[in-house]
C-alpha cells in the first residue's frame, strides 16, 4: 500500500462525480480487473510484472488483449482538461499516477 492506492480513489471518487454512479462495481477480484481493463486497456507486460498480488499477476498475464476506451467517450460531458486529469489519475501503473504534492 503506498499513496499511489490513494490518487487512485481519489481518481475512481472523481470520475462517480462525472457519471453519477460507481466506476468500478466489480464483485470480485477477477471481475474489477476485468472492468478496469475494459476501460483502461491491457496494461503492459512490464506493468503487469510489477503486480504484487500472484493471483492477478497471472490473471492479467493470460488476458486477451483490451483497447482502452476513450475517456471522451467514457465521459462525453466532461471538460477536457478534467479528463486529461483523470486519466493521469486512473493510471494502471502507480508509477505513473500523479503525487499528491503534484496535483
Amino acid at each position: 500500500y503506498t499513496p499511489a492506492i490513494d490518487i487512485w480513489s481519489i481518481g475512481c471518487i472523481f470520475a462517480e462525480v462525472l457519471i453519477g454512479k460507481p466506476l468500478f462495481p466489480g464483485k470480485s477480484v477477477v471481475h474489477q480487473l476485468d472492468l478496469i481493463t475494459d476501460l483502461l486497456g491491457t496494461p503492459s507486460m512490464d506493468t503487469i510484472s510489477r503486480v504484487r498480488n500472484d493471483k492477478a499477476r497471472r490473471y492479467l498475464t493470460s488476458m486477451r488483449k483490451k483497447q482502452p476506451i476513450p475517456f471522451a467517450q467514457k465521459f462525453p460531458n466532461a471538460d477536457p482538461l478534467s479528463l486529461r486529469l483523470l486519466e493521469r489519475l486512473l493510471a494502471f501503473d502507480p508509477k505513473d499516477r500523479p503525487t499528491a504534492e503534484e496535483l
